[in-house]
């Protein structure tokens, strides 16, 4: 019925058709296998280095006041040392990017703006502060003083996230845009006065714009962490100052 052999499923081919099918089906096959070879080779790991500058260049920043509450600098949470702190899904698509980030771990990039924030403060770094390698010199430069107070800062949670959308028809760029997922909650505290704050937003964006996306959004995390710290620290340097004065007595 309809010209199909129930039992090959095959079409039913008579004549000059009969004698070609052979060879459309060693085609059909042939085809296949290169189509394969094709999708396989196209599945490949790129790198696009991902470039976060500091929430401050350390040349510009303010200098500390003549006088004011030195402000001992601490931080609690994991991962804060690692650079890998930028992720990318992109693993399900045919072609993908891996990206790296190379500019350093949140702890070296928001120091300096820590710091920036405590001059602004009108308050100054302790010498007891510990900061990371690629900041010592700006323990050298600044800490100082004995501390009259302890600012920790800890974060819970850093996550900033590019999420492509699976696609039928994958191309390097990508045909709908994905997601960048960014969710970061983290905590100032003085002595035991501690604020905690967060940053919770998704943001759309195709394949090819992701890289200059995730380092956007990065700094803008950095920035809003440094305002955060101003804040805090400033609405409490009468705080720092009384804790200092009565340790001293």
């Amino acid at each position: 019925m309809f010209g199909l052999n129930p039992d090959s499923k095959m079409p039913i081919l008579s004549g000059k058709a009969a004698q070609g099918w052979p060879g459309y089906r060693r085609l059909y096959c042939l085809t296949g296998q290169a189509l394969l070879v094709i999708s396989l080779t196209v599945v490949g790991a790129g790198c696009t280095e991902l470039t976060v500058p500091p929430v401050v260049e350390k040349d510009f920043l303010i200098p500390p006041p003549d006088q004011g509450p030195a402000v001992q600098l601490n931080w609690k949470g994991e991962g804060l040392e690692d650079s890998e702190w930028i992720r990318s899904y992109t693993v399900y698509r045919i072609v993908f990017d891996d990206l790296e980030n190379t500019s350093g771990s949140i702890r070296d990039l928001l120091e300096p703006g820590l710091i920036q924030s405590i001059h602004r403060s009108e308050m100054v770094l302790a010498e007891q502060s510990s900061l990371t390698e690629a900041n010592l010199a700006l323990y050298d430069k600044y800490g100082k003083s004995p501390a009259d107070c302890n600012l920790s800062v800890e974060i819970m949670q850093r996550d900033i996230s590019y999420f492509p959308r699976r696609e039928f028809v994958q191309t390097p760029g990508g045909i709908r845009p994905g997601h960048i997922v960014t969710l970061f909650r983290y905590s100032y505290c003085m002595d035991s006065d501690c604020q905690e704050f967060q940053i919770e937003r998704t943001t759309r964006t195709h394949t090819d714009e992701a890289p200059d996306r995730l380092e956007t959004e990065a700094a803008l995390i950095l920035k809003q962490m440094e305002k955060d710290a101003y804040d805090f620290l400033s609405n409490r340097r009468s705080q720092c100052e009384t804790a200092g004065k009565a340790s001293s007595i």
